[in-house]
């Protein structure tokens, strides 16, 4: 995929090395290739070739869920749990798949009613997939699962779940929550990475970074490494030139001290997604 993003192979080429490691059941290999097949689809979003994108994304993550399943084996790898988790939550979520969101709605029906838990890998895709599929009643439901959560890994799922609503709205309201007093500071990161990965909030992220920077660089304080990982969401949710040369001006005006190489990163990896998604467009365009 580097060679891909550097312009120094097509789309299609890896698209064909994808198709030959189909059959590698590793972690790293399953997951680098969904991780760069979902980034290829999410640029295409919008575009005429974006259901090219989407059925290579949906079968690489359906093979994914059929060898894994919903529950885990007796004596599975760890990272079988990871990509079960990874499968499920890309198959509900940005893909859509009927018969995944079906049996992740039974599965938060269960858990929201206190008649089962999913296992605690799953169940932050299982909160994102109710909802992504299950508008504002659901968002509200994770809503109150997240205040009345009794630990902060359950805080942290339910909060990143929270960001996977198609609602703008609920979005921007997610996003301002990220600075409330319900919100630990170490935490704060998490709407606005995840709102970033949510292409329904991703035209939102860098203008709500602007306007909140003062309130988000005073409550975190100068050097902290949060601040340096929410910049790093704009290049998720951005890829287009006017963005990346936005961020570089804005800290050219506002210097954060800590933050410097990651504005310079960030602003690169934009640039680098921008190029490709052109790339792509000619290339794929092209066949339709």
């Amino acid at each position: 995929m580097a060679l891909c993003r550097a312009g120094m192979a097509g789309v299609r080429d890896y698209l064909a090395f994808a198709d030959a490691c189909s059959g590698r059941t590793g972690y790293l290999v399953s997951s680098g290739i969904g991780r760069s097949l979902r980034l290829l689809h999410r640029l295409s979003l919008g575009e005429a070739h974006e259901w090219r994108l989407r059925e290579r994304s949906l079968e690489h993550h359906a093979r994914m869920h059929a060898r894994l399943g919903w529950r885990p084996a007796r004596g599975e790898a760890h990272v079988d749990s990871l990509l079960r988790g990874e499968a499920i939550g890309a198959l509900g979520v940005s893909l859509r798949a009927g018969a995944v969101v079906r049996g992740a709605q039974e599965a938060f029906e269960r858990l929201a009613s206190g008649r089962g838990a999913p296992p605690a890998d799953l169940r932050e895709p299982v909160c994102s997939i109710a909802v992504a599929a299950g508008g504002a009643r659901a968002y509200r439901r994770v809503r109150a699962m997240y205040d009345s959560a009794g630990t902060q890994e359950e805080q942290v799922r339910y909060l990143a779940a929270m960001c996977a609503t198609p609602d703008a709205g609920l979005l921007a309201r997610t996003l301002e929550l990220s600075q409330s007093p319900a919100v630990r500071t170490q935490n704060m990161h998490v709407p606005v990475s995840r709102v970033a990965a949510n292409p329904a909030g991703a035209a939102l992220v860098w203008p709500w970074l602007r306007r909140a920077w003062p309130r988000v660089s005073r409550r975190a304080g100068t050097g902290n490494p949060l601040l340096a990982r929410m910049i790093s969401s704009v290049a998720v949710a951005a890829s287009d030139m006017e963005t990346a040369a936005s961020l570089e001006s804005f800290f050219a005006r506002r210097p954060s001290p800590g933050t410097e190489r990651t504005v310079r990163q960030a602003a690169e990896t934009i640039r680098i997604n921008a190029r490709l998604r052109e790339r792509m467009g000619r290339e794929l365009g092209a066949l339709d």
